[in-house]
């Protein structure tokens, strides 16, 4: 298969992370320090040599593949037992891997989002009506195999691919209006006003009640509703990082600075809120939840950026499967997407024994990581 050693010492750890060795802590510990050492000797001699000069392009690769790389697993790897339930994504409040999957996927995207002069309206057509069609056909295939489905995630007619489908021309617009606007300040305003909503008028407990007018499209897609302009936020606070690390000029320390001050300021908001009772909820896609996927995605963000330039010749070169995976991102999710159903509609997943699950999901890893250089359509970030 092709990239054996990136799949053995990047990729198969993250899978038993989040399976067999999600409870022994100290195994993956071992297991981790293990890949890192074998990876450090691997790409001493095998190297994918990226532009010069301290580009931020290393970074953002490996961190938006890692993320990637995660979701495509975990959407199957969930429907399994060995799937720790705890990871799992809560109902209505809480946080977990896969709650947090969900933002991070927003924040990633709003991240490579930034508007250059070569924009236009029919580019952006491009990258968002696939995704409007599909989530119109995820909807119709779900009706149509009865595949169990959470209406409570997103609604009867709304899914993850909706929101992103949206989520884009919002973006661009943003930018468009207001192109030097301090964007993390308008997340943030913005959603201070989405909490006040959700919190003192009927549209915070109307989201996540149970009663749904079967007459009301609104009614019946309330979550996928409720939480869009959450996820704008979250968009937002991507696109001011990106903003910040893509087109500055200044010294590459003060980018990791300037993310630090980041990630101090969001993590205060997060624990400030905590403290005075506030809950996070994916569902509604609330402040607090705004404010937890921001703060991580920074930090994650901003530790890959030190360990870059603590290790810059150790880390000149990026994966040759992490660069596939970032360039062709988009079509690998809708691919792992399909692969998921077919997957469940083949197997009986929730009955299937600890060596099924492994040897189920290791075969799923290994064929969507051999469809990266199958010459796939480059993604369209």
């Amino acid at each position: 298969m092709p990239y054996g050693w990136d799949f053995g010492i990047l990729i198969l750890p993250l899978m038993l992370a989040c399976t067999v060795l999600a409870h022994r802590v100290y195994s993956l510990v071992a297991l981790i320090l293990i890949s890192a050492a074998a990876f450090a000797i691997v790409r001493t001699n095998k190297t994918s040599k990226l532009p010069s000069g301290g580009h931020p392009k290393t970074c953002i690769t490996v961190y938006r593949a890692y993320l990637m790389v995660l979701t495509i697993f975990c959407i199957l790897a969930v429907d399994f037992p060995i799937f720790p339930r705890f990871l799992a994504k809560c109902e209505t409040w809480g946080t977990s891997l896969m709650d947090l999957g969900v933002g991070s996927f927003t924040f990633s995207h709003g991240l490579v989002s930034l508007r250059s002069t070569r924009s236009s309206w029919s580019r952006l057509a491009r990258r968002t009506v696939p995704l409007l069609l599909l989530g119109a056909v995820r909807i119709l295939l779900v009706k149509r195999t009865e595949y169990p489905e959470h209406v409570s995630e997103y609604g009867v007619h709304w899914n993850f691919f909706i929101t992103m489908g949206l989520l884009l021309p919002i973006i661009e617009l943003v930018q468009r209006v207001w192109p030097m606007a301090p964007w993390a300040l308008v997340a943030l305003c913005a959603s201070i006003m989405h909490e006040g909503l959700l919190m003192y008028t009927p549209l915070g407990p109307w989201s996540i009640s149970d009663v749904r007018d079967p007459t009301s499209w609104v009614s019946l897609n309330k979550e996928g509703v409720t939480s869009l302009p959450g996820y704008v936020c979250i968009a937002l606070l991507g696109l001011d990082v990106g903003r910040t690390v893509f087109t500055t000029t200044r010294d590459r320390r003060d980018v990791h600075r300037s993310l630090l001050v980041r990630a101090i300021a969001l993590w205060t908001l997060l624990v400030c809120l905590r403290l005075v009772g506030s809950q996070t909820s994916r569902r509604m896609a609330n402040m607090l939840y705004v404010l937890w996927c921001a703060a991580f995605n920074v930090s994650f963000l901003l530790g890959f950026m030190l360990l870059e330039h603590r290790h810059s010749d150790a880390m000149s070169a990026t994966p040759p499967l992490f660069e596939n995976i970032n360039r062709h991102s988009l079509v690998l999710f809708l691919l792992s997407n399909l692969a998921t159903g077919v997957v469940n509609l083949l197997v009986s997943t929730m009955y299937a024994s600890v060596p099924e699950s492994m040897t189920y999901l290791f075969l799923y890893m290994l064929a969507m990581c051999g469809l990266v250089p199958a010459g796939l359509s480059p993604a369209v970030a």
